[in-house]
Formats: structure tokens, sequence, C-alpha cells
């Protein structure tokens, strides 16, 4: 018998940083509460048998590049960072799909959060 087994997530949760985002005056002269959710899916084959840091996927220095993208950008629309996120998020070689959810926390009146959500995947 053959076992199969699935690829391995990698969650970062509610990761709370501060950016430029928004499209009213007040948005665009002082940084935002944003709160980042990402999931990677990655085969971790190699780190199993190693046990070493280079076979897997740096979880630390994802969250370091993330981290220091985002503040210093500064966008108009959560869909803009969302997707210049996720293709940072797909540069990373060994990551198989990758998902990223943005909230701005307090957009709305009588919400608690607006957030968008993207995902992508590798072509074999």
């Amino acid at each position: 018998m053959t076992i199969k087994k699935s690829p391995a997530i990698i969650r970062i949760t509610n990761l709370a940083l501060q950016t430029i985002i928004g499209v009213n005056e007040w948005e665009r002269n002082r940084k935002q509460n944003i709160i980042i959710n990402i999931e990677l899916s990655f085969d971790p084959a190699m780190a199993i048998l190693s046990d070493d840091l280079k076979d897997t996927l740096d979880y630390r220095g994802i969250k370091r590049q993330i981290v220091e993208e985002v503040n210093h950008s500064s966008f108009c629309l959560l869909e803009k960072l969302t997707d210049y996120l996720l293709d940072i998020l797909m540069s990373y070689e060994k990551v198989l799909a990758a998902k990223i959810k943005i909230d701005k926390p307090h957009a709305l009146r009588y919400a608690d959060s607006v957030s968008v959500e993207r995902s992508a995947q590798r072509q074999p």
C-alpha cells in the first residue's frame, strides 16, 4: 500500500501591523491598523528528512519581509495591498499555494472589520 501525504500548511495568524491604507484624505495622512492572516502550503519532505531550516519555509523570515513591506507601503485599496503581498509570498520557490486575508478593523460603522482575501497556486 502506498501512502500519499498532503502538503504541510504554515499559518501566520493575526499579524497586527500599521500602514497607510484608504482613499479618504485623513487615511492618507496617518497609519491605520490592519490584521494579516497568511496560509502557506509546501512540501515538507526534505525538511522532515534533514530537520534543517534551509529545507523548509522560514516563517520568521517571511514574517519579517511582510512587516517590512507593509511598514513602507501606501495603498488606497485593500485589494491592491493584498495582491502585492500575495505576489511576495508566491515568490518563495517552496510555496506551492498561498492564501492571504487582510482585515481593516472598524473600516465600516457597526462592523468589526472589512477584509479582502486572495489565494494563488502554482500550476504543475
